[in-house]
């Protein structure tokens, strides 16, 4: 969660939600790339686990590999250590990438303003926008941003008088809870996010082959296959948010963005129990 508040503190308004998308984006981009990996990658050495030992996954009718059974005492003889190798060795690349050009990302200048630097929090605005120090909007702007920090520091020392340290990190999370519309707002936030992950994004992303696969499309190859063409999907569903966020709102979004989900989670469950009937 550090990139999205890095990214509101650095950006202008009009544009921070409109960068929260473009994050998404770039991660459903990510997936996507990793699944067609992960799929191109599959055919270095065979395409069958254990090619001696039949798939007992699936129905009578239609059987599927199940990585529980079908692979041998010696693991997966049939296919090339490199066909997973690959795939988890690509990943260093933009972690190396990411790693190596934080280092020269300016620092928030909010952030500074906190730590009582004001030279190197008007220097980092100045180059975030890309204006001269001494650039009037530069300096209206550093000014807003200034005033805001200021004032809440002085609300907290104001309503936590001789607190410090742990005690008053302690006295800060307390306000949370302690109040109805700060509880309130805590709520909305914790609760969002955590339905966010509990409606099992994340499962069907990790086990989509062996889902694809207990659907009933025969072969490792196919659902793998499937698995990359739902990554381009969740890469085209996240398009619309992009051009969307700033003018119809984030609250229509969301709650258009939940119908949808609890909609395709609806008929997913129903696939699944079909066929396990």
């Amino acid at each position: 969660m550090i990139v999205p508040m890095y990214m509101a503190e650095v950006s202008i308004p009009g544009i921070r939600g409109t960068l929260v998308v473009l994050q998404q984006l770039n991660i459903t981009i990510g997936i996507s790339i990793s699944y067609w990996l992960e799929y191109g990658t599959h055919y270095i050495g065979g395409v069958r686990c254990a090619p001696d030992i039949p798939y007992s996954g699936g129905s009578e009718l239609l059987r599927t590999f199940d990585p529980y059974r079908d692979v041998g005492p010696n693991g997966c003889t049939g296919q090339s250590a490199a066909s997973w190798r690959v795939p988890f060795a690509l990943q260093i690349v933009p972690g190396l990438v990411l790693g190596i050009g934080i280092l020269f990302y300016p620092e928030s200048p909010r952030w500074q303003l906190k730590a009582g630097q004001d030279d190197k929090a008007i220097a980092a605005l100045s180059r975030l926008r890309r204006l001269q120090p001494h650039d009037e909007a530069l300096r209206a702007e550093f000014l807003a941003i200034k005033t805001e920090v200021r004032f809440e520091e002085s609300f907290v020392k104001e309503r936590h008088s001789g607190k410090a340290g742990l005690g008053l990190s302690f006295a800060l999370y307390k306000d949370l809870v302690s109040s109805w519309p700060n509880f309130r707002r805590l709520s909305i936030g914790c609760l969002v996010m955590f339905f966010q992950q509990f409606m099992g994004c994340n499962a069907m992303i990790y086990y989509e082959p062996t889902i694809f696969g207990q659907l009933g499309l025969s072969g490792n190859t196919t659902s793998l296959l499937a698995t990359g063409v739902y990554g381009m999907v969740n890469t085209l569903s996240t398009l619309p948010a992009l051009f969307l966020i700033n003018n119809v709102g984030r609250r229509p979004l969301l709650v258009a963005g939940a119908a949808g989900t609890s909609i395709s989670l609806d008929i997913v469950s129903g696939i699944i129990l079909y066929s396990i009937r």
